[in-house]
């Protein structure tokens, strides 16, 4: 059954939007255009065509296919221009890249077909040969492959009523071992479609190589209805029913330079029958917004960025011509896709050396389709030749994504630039060169680097530079000249430079103006000046005209009573009555060199001047002289604009000057024409309305409601002395005013700064202080304490309190458990270096301090055991014991004698012991050499 179209005619239509725009699974795996993520993003790392990122993710069964820049088309912006029922290539967006697959999203509530007259080739440039299609639940709903992918399809029923479905392995490898090969089963490109008609829940169909109608199909022979069982038409159109999201996958996606593609496709059949991959999802990444017309401000094409260059002591407002634009994808109501370009406000911060000075905000105006400005500018200062200012732009879209772009202010010329100033670190003792890598550049280009000036602290010794932090300040001159603009003198449309030395200075033009125009705008030194035959003076009006041509050469007249000869009288008395009016001049030669090109002037032909050394205003043709100090500086027309034009460009000073009875403001267009003449004395206006009376509440509206175009301005005056030639003009009429260009030479300063951190690499110096180190049991209450007792240390940079001293090595030591111990002390400074020092620790018990009375009651106590022992033991009778007496030749003197002496002679820490033998053998020794004999007896020798 033909089952796809019909499902497609009757799908529900209604309510139906991207419902699987949801964030694809983790762990997909991503197929990129070429396998290579950065020709999608368009990184310089990409070795093949930078193709973009459309922003678009198809994650279907386990892969996440990113769809290349510029190829996703939605139904919503396809338009069926003639009305036939179909959309063909004409009446919608075309691809940007031939070779990619190409996505088509149709959100929308009604079914589309895409109609083709090459077999789809013109809907993709190059016939995209394999298309996958999901319904609008996500679900795998239909894959055609006529080109790469092949799949194995069973015939379940006959040649003539064919039931073809997948092939089961077994039938798979009964097909591959076969010779000849069955029938019933075939290896080839398919058509496979979701069917729940068929027993199978699928209908699929062999395709014909190449072709969208299927195998065995005459196109030339049989009807369009029979040339596909899956869909009800032709079947190279392409069906989108509403929901539906169909991917066509284009060249590059299946020749191989991404396997993983194909690997993708070549599970879509399989997937398809078994239902159990879960609904593809489809992701749109929102785009950040983006500005154009920034380009368009940029004066120097030759440096990078975008750079402004404002003119010295000149106007300066930001341009209202940028726009911030960003791709609004989503209806915010019904989600569905509207994918326009919409305007979004952005803001510009302007900054100097880092820091922000002011912030202005554009707001699109949706009336007059163009921006509104919160405020001018204020903080650039042109009167700082060389100043450098810069313009971060900044936008937000409503889905939060930032863009900022930057644009350089500059204030008369490109600002000179340092190249390569960057910190630096080296080792104490290596020299450095502090110009190494450091450029300078005057802003166009031009190499300043050798004008480096290299300033660095007194204590910093290039050649062996000590550990520190050194700050090294740099500084290069740029001397700027511009010419002063050359005067001119147009005679007839003819412009030629002239010197201005020559305005109201010669005396006599057979002498001074023989090689350059005389100019007199003093009609008395035009009277005076001498002249002679051959001589030629032309009389210019205020407007610009000449009034009359005086040639002495032929003696010819050219004024308003026509063309004619007169004589030396008549010229004479002409000369002599000649009257200069305001704004005119006289321009006068002599001889061949200059004088042709006067000599051709008659009545009513154009000569002017432009004095580039003055200031001038011109009124309505008529030129004045006029004080650029005028501009934007007054404050008060009453005050300063009573014997001198006031000028404005700022038209914040215009609302704000202050005015009284007889001001006068006239407002002058970008085109150097009159929008508007406001005069006080007479309350009369002259605006594009027409001329008409208003009074003081309507003039205050004005004013403080006026805006100045950008290069239009404001001139105004006070009283009776300037403003006639205001009060005179009319809307259109024309005024201008030109500032003086003279030579100028200015020496811009450029800074910067670089720090040099010199690394310490020396170690610490460490000293044991004691090689025979020995504490007593006590002495130290830790053993670091008593370890580091034993150690001194310096460092050459850092103080001693920085110095991290502490045991690397306690060698086991127990304070209070005598011994010798192996330890080691290490010392680290700042910089990381360390010295280690080892030494021995020998710990020793503390001496044992007994008082008298301990060593007399101990003496006691012994003598009174051991000589009791010895009394016990005695076994002499009592006999013998009196005979032994008897015997006894030795004085009670001189056993007390060697009694001291037996004490004298034992050591000093023995005394006090708990045993008296030694005294008693010493006494008893002393006793035989006497030569008595001895008779132990209970006593005590020291009573």
């Amino acid at each position: 059954m033909k089952r796809f179209l019909t499902i497609a005619l009757f799908a529900l239509v209604l309510g139906i939007g991207l419902g699987q725009q949801v964030q694809a699974a983790d762990g997909d795996i991503e197929l990129y255009p070429y396998d290579k993520e950065e020709c999608l993003n368009a990184e310089p790392t990409c070795t093949r065509t930078k193709v973009g990122d459309a922003h678009w993710d198809l994650s279907y069964n386990g892969y996440n296919y990113n769809v290349a820049g510029g190829q996703a088309r939605y139904v919503a912006d396809m338009e069926d221009a003639n009305s036939d029922g179909f959309i063909d290539a004409t009446e919608m967006a075309t691809n940007n890249w031939a070779s990619f697959g190409t996505l088509f999203v149709n959100d929308t509530a009604e079914d589309v077909i895409l109609s083709t007259l090459n077999a789809r080739g013109d809907i993709t440039s190059v016939v995209n040969r394999i298309y996958v299609y999901f319904d609008e639940n996500g679900d795998l709903a239909m894959y055609e492959a006529n080109h790469v992918t092949t799949s194995y399809i069973f015939n379940d029923g006959t040649v003539e009523d064919p039931d073809w479905r997948l092939a089961t392995p077994a039938e798979i490898t009964i097909y591959d071992d076969a010779d000849p090969k069955p029938e019933n089963t075939q290896d080839t490109w398919i058509r496979i479609a979701l069917d729940d008609a068929d027993t199978d829940g699928y209908s699929v169909e062999p395709l014909a190589w190449l072709k969208w109608y299927a195998a065995g199909i005459d196109p030339l022979v049989d009807p369009v209805e029979d040339w596909s069982s899956i869909i009800a038409d032709d079947p190279n159109f392409v069906y989108i029913p509403a929901g539906w999201t169909v991917l066509g996958i284009g060249t590059l996606d299946r020749d191989g330079s991404n396997p993983k593609t194909v690997d993708w496709l070549e599970l879509m059949a399989e997937a398809l029958v078994a239902g159990t991959a879960d609904p593809m999802e489809l992701v749109y990444d929102d785009q950040p917004g983006w500005f154009s017309g920034l380009v368009d401000l940029d004066d120097d094409a030759g440096t990078t960025g975008v750079n402004i260059v404002v003119d010295y002591n000149g106007n300066f407002n930001l341009s209202n011509t940028i726009a911030a634009t960003w791709l609004n994808m989503f209806d915010d109501t019904t989600t569905l896709i509207v994918n326009e370009n919409e305007a979004l406000d952005f803001s510009v911060t302007i900054s100097e050396a880092g820091v922000d000075l002011e912030t202005i905000d554009f707001v699109w105006n949706e009336t007059n389709f163009e921006y509104d400005a919160s405020a001018a500018v204020t903080v650039v200062d042109t009167s700082i030749f060389g100043a450098g200012y810069v313009a971060t732009y900044m936008l937000t879209t409503p889905e939060g994504e930032v863009t900022t772009a930057t644009a350089d202010i500059v204030i008369g010329v490109m600002p000179p630039t340092f190249d390569g100033v960057v910190d630096q670190y080296i080792n104490e003792g290596t020299y450095i060169d502090l110009r190494d890598g450091i450029t300078a550049d005057d802003g166009y280009g031009g190499d300043k680097t050798s004008s480096i000036m290299v300033t660095m602290p007194e204590d910093f010794n290039t050649y062996s530079p000590l550990p520190g932090i050194y700050t090294i300040d740099l500084e290069f001159i740029h001397h700027v000249h511009f010419d002063g603009e050359a005067s001119t003198i147009t005679i007839d449309g003819a412009t030629e430079e002239f010197a201005v030395s020559q305005i109201d200075s010669v005396t006599a033009l057979n002498v001074d103006a023989v090689s350059q125009f005389a100019i007199f705008t003093d009609s008395t030194m035009a009277q005076d000046v001498g002249w002679a035959w051959g001589s030629l003076m032309v009389l210019v009006g205020a407007d610009g005209l000449v009034d009359g041509v005086y040639d002495r050469y032929t003696w010819d007249i050219d004024d308003s009573t026509g063309a004619w000869v007169g004589d030396a009288d008549v010229f004479a008395a002409w000369k002599d009555a000649l009257v200069i009016e305001e704004g005119g001049f006289v321009i006068a030669s002599h001889g061949s060199t200059k004088s042709p090109a006067l000599r051709a002037l008659t009545y009513d032909s154009p000569v002017t001047y432009v004095n580039r050394e003055i200031d001038t205003v011109t009124i309505d043709g008529v030129r004045f002289d006029w004080d650029k100090a005028q501009l934007d500086s007054v404050t008060a027309l009453n005050v300063s604009a009573v014997s001198e034009y006031a000028i404005f460009t700022d038209e914040t000073m215009a609302q704000d000057v202050g005015w009284a009875w007889g001001s006068l403001l006239v407002l002058v267009g970008a085109d150097g024409l009159v929008d508007a003449v406001y005069d006080r004395y007479t309350w009369d206006i002259d605006d594009s309305t027409g001329a008409w009376v208003g009074d003081g509440v309507v003039f205050e509206a004005w004013k403080a409601a006026l805006v100045i175009e950008d290069g239009g301005f404001v001139i105004g005056s006070h009283g009776s002395t300037k403003s006639p030639e205001l009060r005179a003009l009319a809307y259109d009429d024309d005024v201008s005013y030109m500032l003086s260009a003279m030579e100028f030479d200015y020496d811009i300063h450029t800074f910067d700064s670089f720090i040099v951190t010199v690394d310490d690499i020396t170690a610490p110096q460490a000293m044991v202080i004691d090689e025979d180190y020995t504490v007593v049991v006590g002495e130290f209450a830790t053993a670091d304490e008593a370890i580091l007792a034993n150690v001194a240390a310096f460092d050459f940079y850092d103080a001693q309190e920085d110095l991290a001293i502490y045991v690397s090595d306690n060698g086991g030591t127990i304070i209070t458990a005598p011994g010798t111990y192996s330890v080691a002390v290490t010392i680290e400074d700042v910089a990381g270096n360390s010295a280690v020092v080892e030494f021995d620790l020998t710990v020793v018990a503390a001496p044992v301090i007994v008082t008298q009375a301990e060593i007399d009651a101990a003496i006691d106590a012994a003598v009174d055991v051991e000589v009791q022992g010895l009394l016990d033991a005695q076994t002499l009778t009592d006999a013998e014991i009196q005979a032994l007496l008897d015997a006894q030749t030795i004085t009670d003197a001189e056993i007390q004698a060697l009694i001291d002496a037996a004490i004298d002679a034992l050591p000093e820490d023995e005394v006090g012991a708990t045993t008296n033998t030694a005294i008693i053998a010493a006494v008893v020794a002393g006793v035989i050499a006497l030569g008595g004999s001895v008779i132990l007896l209970k006593f005590n020798p020291f009573i």
